[in-house]
């Protein structure tokens, strides 16, 4: 009776052993293939240099974005332009990743800071 009693309790200690190493193991794995999130930045285009683009919010801080050959560049009413197109001055969205220095997309409104040619 004891010796049942004993191999119940190793049962149930190795199914709750496995249990736990399981549940840790799906924590990590879902980390791992979690799709990275964005963060949003509105502002002011402030600088504009070879890659990247400043922007300086309403509060009054500024940030610089990498911009890479996969950042969408949004004009509000044209199409068809590129980075260059970009100039300070013109007011600007930028969806970066979330450590917030490369940027995903620049959406840009329409201004006289922003040039008619691509």
């Amino acid at each position: 009776m004891q010796s049942i009693a004993m191999w119940i309790i190793v049962v149930i200690l190795v199914a709750g052993a496995a249990f736990f190493g399981g549940m840790q193991y799906a924590t990590y794995r879902s980390a791992q293939t979690a799709a990275p999130s964005t963060v949003q930045n509105s502002g002011e285009v402030v600088e504009r240099n070879a890659g990247s683009i400043t922007i300086r919010a309403v509060d009054g801080t500024t940030k610089t974005y990498t911009m890479t050959d996969a950042t969408r560049i949004i004009l509000s009413d044209v199409e068809g332009h590129t980075f260059r197109s970009i100039r300070p001055g013109a007011q600007a969205t930028v969806l970066a990743t979330t450590d917030g220095s490369i940027a995903e997309v620049v959406s840009v409104l329409r201004t006289n800071a922003t040039s008619s040619q691509p």
